[in-house]
């Protein structure tokens, strides 16, 4: 799908806007909003899979409910891994401000 590319932000366009990322982490967050007055589902996909629902986690097996601006948890897993993350988003409007990764 269309993305509006700014200097601080990406936003979804239009439904089905699809982002992925390679990543090496035990964990990783976003910081997302919703431009519109309802919440955003984003679907959280790992290795084309759904993210199981963790502890403590956000994901769950149909995504996450973005609707406040935050800091979202994508992945938590203990140890460090490689894999490719990608968020499927429902409706447009979703604002992603930034990816952080730990371990």
């Amino acid at each position: 799908g269309k993305w509006t590319i700014l200097p601080d932000k990406i936003i979804a366009n239009e439904a089905n806007a699809t982002i992925k990322i390679h990543f090496r982490a035990a964990k990783v967050f976003a910081v997302m909003g919703s431009e519109t007055d309802k919440p955003i589902t984003i679907k959280v996909l790992l290795d084309g899979k759904p993210v199981p629902s963790l502890k403590n986690a956000d994901t769950g097996l149909e995504g996450i409910s973005v609707s406040n601006h935050t800091l979202y948890t994508l992945i938590d897993h203990t140890d460090p891994s490689s894999g490719i993350l990608e968020l499927q988003i429902n409706d447009p409007g979703i604002e992603i401000y930034t990816f952080t990764f730990g371990d």
